[in-house]
Order: structure tokens, then sequence, then C-alpha cells
């Protein structure tokens, strides 16, 4: 069996933790699986190859200036351009060269995380929903892994949402807020489902990863995130880093060691990072990078509480049992807070800095700190319930079609 997993990248390491822990899955299920990507800046060749992932062939992200921006915006170009892309192939391609048409894929399975709604171009969600409709005219299955959707106020975004929505096999909602905004826009249907994010169920495996001495002493974790001088602007303003700068000089005073952890391969990450670390007088912070999701996961998992904006930083944490407060610039966030019982966690644009330090104060108390560890212990287990509910759904529907 081939399966096509769209969305699936490497520069955002929940981008990446979401595919590792998708190919993980499948192979489980069938070791015989194939599983190809789109190439793109994001998923080179020697990340495909080290995860064993083929490439989907012909991509219009293989074309160049105006004719990619004309590929996927008409189908039918599409198709002319794809013609002696095809025609370049040899029989064994995917064997030989690890290309694999997207002719020949038995299933779509879509891990994007959140692309689509209002805060993103149209384009994307129509690109989404005509690779939906190739698998659909085939009777192959098309399946939307636990993602964050909406709004869809923009009428062609939300028009081709629905085209996709109406082409899926499976839809799961990550968070009520995305389930009751896409319900808004196909109103209600069986193959609409609530899951939380699938992550939570996917640990480090044991054994196979080796941290660094950074010395012994208990550490606090802030995990920056670029776009929140992007997509949080209007709510956080120049607000953002300076919150940050006061949660660390707390950690720091408290006499943990504050460590700023880089969840992304992208520059901005570590720009705030250095930043932050060059504005800590009188104490050094510990910049921990590492290109294995998995080796992240396992940081955050040590740490005494995690401070930060990275969403799949702060699911990583949760998950490990470990509390997080959350500077978000989206309902995902506050979802995610509530799916662990800990919304009192988090932290607005709109709040005072006092409030932030108050938060950092509790979870410096040993025995605050305890008890939400226990309540997210607690919601973790009926969290990883859902996400084991909703893979056996996938491999149902997977099975049956084969």
């Amino acid at each position: 069996m081939i399966v096509e997993v769209r969305g699936a990248g490497f520069s955002n390491k929940g981008a990446e933790l979401m595919l590792r822990t998708a190919a993980k899955r499948l192979r489980e299920r069938d070791p015989a699986v194939q599983i190809a990507i789109e190439p793109t800046e994001g998923a080179r060749f020697a990340e495909r190859s080290q995860l064993g992932l083929a490439a989907i062939y012909p991509s219009s992200n293989l074309l160049s200036g105006r004719l990619r921006s004309a590929a996927l915006r008409s189908r039918w170009i599409r198709s002319l351009a794809f013609l002696p892309m095809r025609a370049s192939l040899p029989q064994q391609a995917d064997s030989m060269l690890g290309l694999i048409d997207r002719k020949q894929s038995d299933a779509l399975i879509d891990i994007a995380g959140y692309a689509y709604g209002d805060k993103f171009p149209p384009v994307k969600t129509r690109v989404a929903a005509e690779a939906a409709a190739d698998y659909a005219r085939r009777s192959k299955p098309v399946i939307f892994m636990p993602q964050m959707f909406g709004p869809f106020k923009n009428a062609n975004g939300r028009s081709w949402f629905s085209r996709a929505a109406d082409r899926s096999d499976l839809l799961y909602a990550r968070d009520q807020v995305s389930y009751d905004m896409v319900r808004e826009v196909i109103g209600d249907d069986p193959r609409l489902r609530l899951c939380p994010d699938m992550t939570i169920a996917s640990l480090p495996p044991e054994g196979t990863i080796t941290l660094p001495k950074e010395g012994t002493a208990p550490y606090a974790c802030i995990v920056p995130n670029e776009r929140m001088a992007e997509q949080g602007r209007a709510e956080w303003g120049d607000k953002y880093l300076s919150r940050l700068h006061d949660a660390l000089v707390r950690i720091s005073q408290a006499g943990l060691r504050p460590v700023i952890v880089i969840h992304t391969s992208d520059p901005g990450d570590r720009q705030m990072a250095e930043h932050l670390k060059a504005q800590l007088a009188g104490a050094d912070a510990e910049i921990f990078d590492n290109p294995d999701p998995y080796a992240l996961k396992l940081k955050l998992g040590g740490a005494r509480f995690l401070v930060g904006s990275r969403f799949h930083s702060i699911v990583a944490a949760l998950s490990m049992g470990v509390p997080a407060v959350s500077l978000g610039w989206a309902h995902k966030y506050e979802m995610l807070a509530r799916d662990f019982g800990v919304e009192r966690l988090m932290h607005r644009g709109a709040d005072a800095p006092e409030h932030l330090i108050s938060l950092v104060d509790e979870l410096i108390d040993p025995s605050a700190n305890e008890a939400l560890r226990e309540t997210i212990r607690v919601r973790g287990d009926a969290c990883r319930s859902k996400v084991e509910e909703m893979w056996a759904a996938v491999h149902q529907l997977l099975e049956a079609t084969r």
C-alpha cells in the first residue's frame, strides 16, 4: 500500500513530529507500507531519505516562477506541466529514485496542522481540495488528521474548504472551536470528528536519545516563536519579547537553570533566543537546539515547567506531564490548555506583566507544581485514549479500501 502524507515538513519541529508519528503508526500496522510526501524547501531529500520516505512526483513544487504559481491555481495548467515530467519517469522510479506518482497512491492523509482558514491564502485550501478530489475520483480514502481549522469568513476559502471536506472520508478537528467552525461550513456530518493532537501519544523512543550534560540543577524552559511578531502582532504588539525576558529573570532569581529551547530550524526563533540570552544580565541561559523532535520533547519533559509559544513544544511538555504557560496567537493554545485542565495557565497580550510572573511563581512552588502535574497526567491519559480511538478508525478505513 502507498500512502501520501500531505502538509509534512522538517523545518518546524512540531510538523516533523507529526510526520514521524504518522509514519511510525502506519508502519506498525503495515510494515510494507510506502509513505510519500511532496518535495519542498522544508522537506529535502536528505531528510526524507533518513525516514525512508518517497517523494511525490510530478509536483508543483518542482516548477519555477510563474509556471509554479499558475500550476497552483489551475488544475489544467498543472496537468499540462506534468506531462513531460511524467514522460521522463522510468518504470521503476519508485525503487530506483524514490519517486512515486500520485496516481499510484492508495490513500491521502493530511497532517497540515493549521493551514486552512482565513489566516492563510485561499490557494492553500484550493490545492488541498484538488488533491482530495484526485483521490476521490479514484475512490481512494482521504483523511484529514487532527488539526486546527478556520475561521472561514473568506467566501473563496470557505468554498474550497467545503469541497475538500466533501471529498474526505474522515475529518478530525483538533479542538472544539475548530470542530464548530467546520460544522458551520458542512453541517452535521458523521465524517467530522473531534480528537486532540496526535503527537500527545507519541513518546520519545526509550534508550535511543542521549542529551548533552549541561549541569544537574533543575531547569525551566522558555520557547520563543517568531510568529508572535507576525500572526500575533495584533494582540501582542511589541510586548512579547519583554514578557519572555521577565519570565527568564524570574526563573533565574528562583535558582532554576533557564533553558531557551529552539523548536524550529527557521532563523527567527534563534534570533529571539540569542536576544533573550544577551538581555539576561547577571545570569547565563542555555540555548538548546536539536534537529530531532524527540530529543526536544525529551528535554522539555525533564523541565520543571515551560513558558512558551511554539504550539507543539507546549503539546510536548503537557504530554510528558510538565506544566506549561502558553503565550499564543490562535485559539489552538487555549483549547490545548483546556484539554489538559490548565486553562488558567494561559497568558494573553491584554494581561498585565504581573499576571505572567504570578503564573511562573506558582509553577516554581513545588506543591503547586505537583498538583498541576497530577491534573495533567489524568487529562493526558484521557487524551491518549482519544488518539488511540482515532488511529483505530483510520486503520479500519485504510484496510477496508485495500
